[in-house]
């Protein structure tokens, strides 16, 4: 088993493994919040809820025949080789989309 990597690790690895396994370009985003919700009912409390989230989403870029052809996937589980075998997983399945011309990341940048 892996260790679980933080927020900027983890995109920093998905980008690193995508770029290996032929994408022309990449970004990926981490989600992480919180929650807390109370509920009461007469003065007493009735019901506490308490979640955790973390999700990591990769989009990949293929060169194909009339453009670039792209992937868009996302998991919860944060361990260095999942986030590796996503990224790999990602470009394979840009690779199997079809083209669009009009696929890419801004040219200016964000």
């Amino acid at each position: 088993m892996s260790a679980m990597l933080a927020g900027p690790e983890a995109v920093s690895l998905a980008l690193d493994r995508a770029r290996a396994a032929g994408a022309v370009a990449a970004d990926a985003v981490v989600v992480e919040s919180d929650a807390v919700e109370v509920r009461v009912r007469a003065e007493e409390i009735d019901f506490v809820k308490q979640a955790r989230e973390r999700g990591l989403g990769i989009r990949a870029f293929v060169n194909g025949g009339a453009g670039r052809s792209a992937a868009v996937t996302s998991t919860s589980d944060l361990a260095e080789d999942a986030i590796a075998r996503m990224a790999e997983e990602t470009v394979a399945l840009a690779r199997a989309t079809a083209a669009d011309p009009h696929a890419g990341l801004p040219e200016d940048g964000f």
